[in-house]
């Protein structure tokens, strides 16, 4: 009887760490998928550090309008995810 109970009081956390786990890579494919679109790499395969290795690339050059009009795509797609962390570390980078 205590091993039900025991079992039931693990149930909800682990269903919250599965769905944030399944959230984050949901989001990091988006991001991802995000960055290849916009020429930031040149795959959707790229590494997280390719893609955030790109942005500040981009940030760093004199034509500010393409880096902008790159932003502002990532933003759009990361903002259709619900994983807070994609977003705080693309803020990061800037």
């Amino acid at each position: 009887m205590q091993f039900d109970v025991f079992f039931a009081e693990c149930n909800t956390p682990i269903e919250t760490v599965q769905n944030t786990s399944t959230e984050l890579k949901d989001a990091m494919s988006n991001f991802k998928r995000a960055c290849s679109v916009a020429g930031v790499t040149s795959s959707a395969k790229a590494s997280l550090e390719e893609c955030i290795d790109g942005l500040k690339q981009l940030i760093r050059t004199d034509d500010d309008e393409d880096a902008l009009e790159v932003i502002i795509a990532l933003f759009g797609v990361i903002n259709k995810c619900s994983c807070s962390y994609l977003r705080n570390l693309l803020i990061s980078v800037h």
